[in-house]
């Protein structure tokens, strides 16, 4: 699956610097807009191989580096595939004051819940093991929203992120 590029990742990622973890790399597709040394870690082999930056295997749930070891990290709809909540292991390889931006499908979108309802795909028929709302989300830092479809709901849905399609929980440690 191919990862959509919007303006509020773009503009989050591209703050991102030094080095930085890019957990869950999937197709690769934030890259190049990452300023610093970037190690791209993913449980799946042959994501890693066809990534760029240093790779590495690993789990989300158990990531393989040290306490404090990184000073961004960028996870980009992977929390969600996973039984419990990693977003304690995030924040445990970060540096004190490094980012952390993590996107993750809105559990109570009302466009998906409007979806479900008229039959289309939505993130329930999808295979999420663990959704997150608003508030799971902002107990950890700034929750930051878009609706990637609708932009120009956009603007709305800055103010108002629990009214977004996806929520990126986006903070320094």
């Amino acid at each position: 699956m191919q990862s959509t590029i919007t303006p509020l990742r773009k503009e989050v990622v591209s703050k991102m610097n030094g080095l930085i973890l890019d957990v869950g790399v999937g197709d690769d597709a934030y890259f190049s807009y990452l300023k610093g040394k970037v190690i791209a870690a993913d449980i799946d082999q042959q994501v890693i191989r066809n990534s760029s930056g240093i790779r590495v295997v690993g789990d989300i749930a158990c990531l393989p580096f040290k306490d404090e070891s990184f000073d961004s990290v960028w996870a980009c709809a992977i929390i969600e595939h996973t039984k419990d909540d990693t977003i304690p292991e995030l924040v445990r390889v970060a540096k004190k004051g490094g980012q952390i931006a993590i996107l993750t499908p809105n559990r109570y979108s009302p466009m998906h819940l409007l979806m479900n309802l008229w039959g289309h795909p939505c993130w329930w028929r999808e295979p999420h093991v663990r959704l997150y709302d608003y508030s799971q989300l902002s107990k950890y830092g700034k929750v930051l929203g878009e609706i990637w479809r609708f932009p120009v709901l956009d603007k709305i849905v800055r103010k108002l992120p629990m009214l977004g399609h996806t929520l990126m929980l986006y903070f320094r440690k």
